[in-house]
Formats: C-alpha cells, structure tokens, sequence
C-alpha cells in the first residue's frame, strides 16, 4: 500500500526556513502497513520511494522519524517521549 503526502503553496514567512514559493508544489510516496492491536497498530514505512519532498534515502526524516512507531492515543500512550502528545494536542 502507498502513502502519499501533497503540500500546495508555502505561505511561511520565516525567510531562513522557508521556500518562498507559494506556488510551490511537493509531494512524496512511502510504502507503508500498520499492524494490528496486539502490536498497538505500529506503522512500518519505507523511505520514500517517489516525489520531492524528501530524499529518498534512509536519510528521509519522514521515515526516520515515523517508522516502527506505535499509535497514540488520548487513553494509551505508546511512545517513548515524555507525556502524552495526543493528549497535549487533543488528538488521538
């Protein structure tokens, strides 16, 4: 299965961090699964495998930052960060 992420326009002003293309149009693909619950639905994603928006290396912070992560919830917190982000951010 594939996931694909699409930004449209960059809009941020911070002129050291930002593109300043609003215009702009990225995109990547990543092959992906998410586990059952007796795993906590941990997703597996490979580097991108297509697209602008990142490289396409085990370089690719997407990947490096999401792979073999378990899901979190308000009620059950599964990764290994102080607190709870869903519950900071109301999200599960």
């Amino acid at each position: 299965m594939v996931l694909r992420i699409e930004l449209n326009g960059d809009f941020c002003s911070d002129s050291e961090r930002c593109s300043r293309m609003p215009d702009g149009f990225w995109w990547g693909d990543w092959e992906f699964k998410i586990s059952d619950a007796s795993r906590n639905y941990m997703l597996t994603i490979s580097p991108a495998i297509a697209g602008n928006l990142t490289e396409r290396t085990n370089m690719d912070k997407f990947f490096y930052m999401n792979n073999g992560k378990q899901f979190t919830a308000i009620d059950k917190d599964n990764d290994r960060l102080h607190g709870n982000c869903a519950q900071f951010r109301d999200f599960g």
